[in-house]
């Protein structure tokens, strides 16, 4: 007879053996410590992107501060913080809930790539954006995938891109292929209409340019105009500005594209931030590309398997598009980590015959490795911000002594 003592080590025993509990567990683990590795205070950059609005004529990326900025006074640096929070805590939940909807912990091995993805060091630098308005992109991106059945997705993904171009035209390269990637997954497998569905990417496809090259082209504020809203928003914000922020406005893409070829082709820096976060980022990023491509050969064979196959490395490499336009280097490797896991979920949801995926040895040992190497990873965050070493909770418990210290006061930058 089996004492409740022997029950309950054994209980133990199985919930730290491999198997789908030891997974889910170390999901939440891994994801806690790689979010406090780079949590912090919203930075003055993302609050003062939050207070432009359209009070000055239509201005770009002005969305935000026309209607969130404005409901929850963003003027005030204490109110920005705490949607800012609230905004990442709704990307986790959703990031989340499209996981399980996905099946990942019943299809994909015991649960091993959702610990691959959120141990990662993208997650890290993830959290290290809060405010940012990648995080609200993200977060449209993720409740439109949710939506599985290709019509009513179509329908919602009209405002949602619209929206979405309106508070960062950067939506385009970020996270509109992903979107587009979910149609094309239903032309594997569905009783659907092909050509209906392949008219929906069109249309989608259509709208989405269409409306970016009108954003990009539009003349840009000289620099007396951004002067003139820096001066105003200063009056009414309880915070200093970044006045480098308003030097944004007044830049073409032309402009931008200049920029970035003098940085990329002239800047040592640059590129040897380049390489060294590859380093970070290459190991999950390959091992999340091959479980897709395991996943996508359960599909029949034909050749639209091919043309996911192909759009899926597309959606999941696109966001390095923006090196062209922006500095971020680590940002974009970030993001793409983010779309390798959301095209691995896209295409677990999607296979009908997939019932469940044993990865090999090798794999699993490769993906333990891979976690390790997350964990240990302390490369550059924003603004030239470290990680410090195990227990990995330093910069979390710098910013509840910021907190205290300051009252709630913005940072320096």
């Amino acid at each position: 007879m089996v004492s409740p003592e022997q029950n309950q080590v054994r209980d133990c025993g199985n919930m730290f053996s491999p198997n789908r509990r030891f997974w889910s567990f170390a999901t939440v683990l891994f994801g806690a410590i790689s979010i406090f590795k780079g949590i912090r205070m919203p930075t003055r950059w993302a609050a003062t992107q939050a207070l432009v609005n359209y009070d000055y004529g239509f201005v770009k990326r002005g969305l935000m501060g026309a209607t969130l900025g404005k409901l929850f006074h963003g003027e005030r640096y204490v109110c920005f913080s705490i949607v800012a929070y609230c905004l990442f805590a709704l990307f986790i939940c959703a990031l989340v809930l499209f996981t399980v909807r996905s099946h990942a912990f019943e299809r994909l091995g015991k649960g091993q790539i959702a610990a691959l993805f959120f141990s990662s060091y993208g997650v890290t630098y993830l959290a290290n954006l809060v405010g940012y308005l990648d995080i609200l992109l993200a977060i449209f991106t993720i409740l439109l995938l949710l939506v599985e059945d290709p019509k009513r997705r179509f329908l919602i993904a009209l405002p949602v891109c619209v929206v979405s171009l309106l508070l960062h035209e950067s939506f385009l390269i970020l996270f509109f292929p992903v979107i587009l990637l979910s149609f094309l997954v239903d032309l594997l497998e569905t009783s659907e209409n092909k050509t209906r569905i392949l008219w929906m990417c069109g249309t989608l496809t259509v709208l989405a340019v269409g409306l970016t090259l009108k954003l990009a082209l539009r003349a840009p504020m000289t620099p007396q105009q951004a002067a003139g809203i820096q001066a105003e928003l200063a009056r009414r914000a309880n915070f200093p500005l970044r006045g480098d922020y308003f030097l944004v406005l007044s830049r073409s893409m032309t402009d931008n594209l200049l920029i970035m070829k003098n940085i990329i082709f002239h800047n040592s820096v640059w590129a040897c931030l380049f390489l060294t976060t590859l380093i970070a980022f290459l190991p999950v990023v390959v091992l999340l590309v091959r479980s897709g491509v395991v996943v996508l050969y359960t599909y029949s064979k034909s050749r639209m398997r091919n043309l996911v196959a192909g759009f899926s490395l597309l959606a999941t490499l696109s966001p390095l598009l923006m090196n062209f336009l922006g500095w971020d280097s680590v940002r974009w490797d970030a993001e793409v980590c983010l779309n390798a896991f959301l095209v691995v979920l896209i295409l677990t949801r999607s296979a009908p015959r997939l019932k469940k995926i044993e990865f090999s040895a090798r794999y699993q040992c490769a993906v333990i490795l891979a976690i390790g190497l997350s964990m240990a990873a302390g490369e550059g965050l924003m603004y030239q911000k470290h990680i410090s070493s195990f227990p990995f909770t330093s910069s979390f418990i710098h910013l509840l002594r910021y907190v205290k210290a300051s009252g709630w006061q913005p940072p320096a930058l």
